[in-house]
């Protein structure tokens, strides 16, 4: 759904908010939470915030699909 605002040019700012661990010990590999943010970080800089978004919706759909 975040995804389609933005398709269609709707003038709505979309905020995602990752819960991760603070301890600073915990990587990509020990928490799936942590992962999540370093991959959507890394498509942002790489590419950009549309990018990232639509790997997040992908993600959550994919997940869902699963549940």
């Amino acid at each position: 759904m975040a995804e389609s605002f933005y398709v269609h040019s709707v003038p709505v700012r979309i905020g995602i908010i990752l819960v991760t661990s603070s301890d600073k010990e915990v990587s990509g590999l020990d928490d799936p939470a942590v992962a999540l943010a370093y991959a959507f970080d890394y498509i942002r800089q790489e590419y950009d915030a549309p990018r990232a978004l639509t790997f997040i919706t992908d993600v959550r759909t994919r997940l869902f699909h699963i549940f």
